[in-house]
């Protein structure tokens, strides 16, 4: 039987994932508001978090607050595909997995999005092409930034999806060089004009486009 902090942990783990109340690196109410919204104790609220701090839905800054973690998932190896030795197969066959999927999920972004929401993915595509421009460690940034489209796709397969894939985008993300720093600058923005303009068939191809150039990288240098 599920102990209290456990179906608490859950019930806000839906909160994240499933229902898109708070977004990735965005503050959560602190113990007494969350307490007091789900009508339980404070220790009950800060076991449950201590949970998804242990799930990796969110992560805790002292003397800040406790966040959504930049790429929540349930498990860091959802498919089990972390045994698999051939690398560049792997990277490869997921490029190509997305290439079906991203590009129409576009459709269901722009069908979805809000003024709110557009706003929090530029913020995301921003900080991207800083890290990206600067050359520093950007593949996080990379992955929360598909990670929050699949989310707001508005399907819960998609947003399951995109945890397989979430490894793989850095795996992909960390082997590329100049180009792929271009690629992620240039191309991001374009997604995110295009989805401002709601433009689904511009965003299609845009994320197509980069989808394209990531695995012609990936191919290059693997």
């Amino acid at each position: 039987m599920k102990s209290l902090s456990q179906d608490i942990a859950a019930r806000l783990q839906k909160m994240i994932l499933e229902e898109s109340q708070y977004e990735p690196e965005e503050k959560i109410p602190n113990e007494r508001a969350l307490a007091s919204q789900l009508g339980v104790s404070r220790t009950s609220i800060r076991e449950a978090i201590k949970i998804l701090v242990g799930n990796g839905v969110l992560t805790v800054k002292r003397g800040v607050g406790t966040f959504v973690a930049s790429t929540p998932d349930m498990g860091k190896d959802p498919l089990g595909l972390s045994g698999v030795e051939d690398k560049k197969k792997l990277v490869l066959d997921w490029y190509k997995v997305r290439l079906m999927v991203e590009p129409s999920e576009m459709e269901y972004v722009i069908d979805n999005i809000t003024d709110e929401k557009l706003g929090r993915l530029r913020e995301l595509q921003k900080k991207c092409e800083k890290l990206a421009s600067s050359g520093e460690q950007y593949w996080d940034a990379d992955t929360a930034f598909h990670k929050y489209l699949a989310v707001l796709s508005g399907n819960l397969i998609l947003g399951r999806f995109m945890e397989g894939v979430s490894e793989s985008v850095r795996m992909g993300t960390a082997l590329g060089g100049i180009l792929a720093r271009e690629n992620s600058v240039k191309n991001h923005r374009a997604i995110v004009d295009f989805i401002e303009k709601r433009d689904k068939a511009g965003a299609y191809h845009a994320m197509r486009m980069h989808l394209l150039l990531g695995m012609e990288e990936a191919n290059r240098r693997l």
